[in-house]
């Protein structure tokens, strides 16, 4: 995933968390990712990537 997908998805999570009115993503992602499967994968993307640093 390139660096202007991954800031797509992420601008779509913002408006999707305050569309919705929640408070933290985390919130947002633990109720609506079951329905967003790429999402799922380029989060996981980045946490590999976070994680072998």
């Amino acid at each position: 995933m390139n660096r202007a997908t991954s800031t797509k998805k992420s601008r779509t999570l913002s408006w999707i968390m305050e569309t919705l009115g929640h408070s933290q993503i985390s919130l947002t992602l633990n109720t609506y990712a079951h329905v967003m499967p790429a999402l799922q994968r380029a989060a996981a993307a980045k946490m590999d990537a976070i994680l072998s640093r």
